[in-house]
């Protein structure tokens, strides 16, 4: 389950392959639980992608966001805990610290993702706080 995710991220976003196996090292190395191991890779997906980002949207963003709407439509719940709680919220908080605009993404949002980044947007204080 998390492999086969792992890995559509990573075809969403090529560029992320080596930080995630700098995260896969540092799990061997001090251990980790699955559901852990998800949410921290989700994490750091989103920071990458928002810190990393000259503009925004970028390709690799809207790829990513387009496996996200499979996960809320189609995944199980801890997927879509993962996704909305760690991938979204990270990333939103990222784009805002680069200085980007976090609505240029909407018009590539599917209606499931939608929903859930314009709540993220109306109330990024509790954003953290969901984690």
């Amino acid at each position: 389950m998390i492999g086969d995710l792992e890995a559509a991220f990573v075809r969403a976003c090529p560029s992320f392959e080596g930080a995630l196996k700098q995260l896969r090292e540092d799990h061997k190395l001090f251990g980790a639980d699955l559901s852990t191991e998800l949410t921290e890779v989700l994490d750091k997906l989103g920071f990458h992608l928002g810190s990393t980002a000259k503009k925004v949207p970028t390709g690799d963003m809207v790829q990513v966001l387009k496996v996200v709407e499979r996960v809320l439509m189609d995944g199980s719940e801890q997927q879509k805990w993962a996704v909305t709680h760690f991938l979204m919220t990270s990333l939103q908080a990222s784009i805002r610290e680069a200085g980007h605009r976090t609505d240029a993404l909407v018009p590539h949002l599917g209606p499931a993702t939608a929903t859930w980044w314009n709540d993220l947007t109306k109330n990024p204080g509790t954003a953290e706080e969901w984690k």
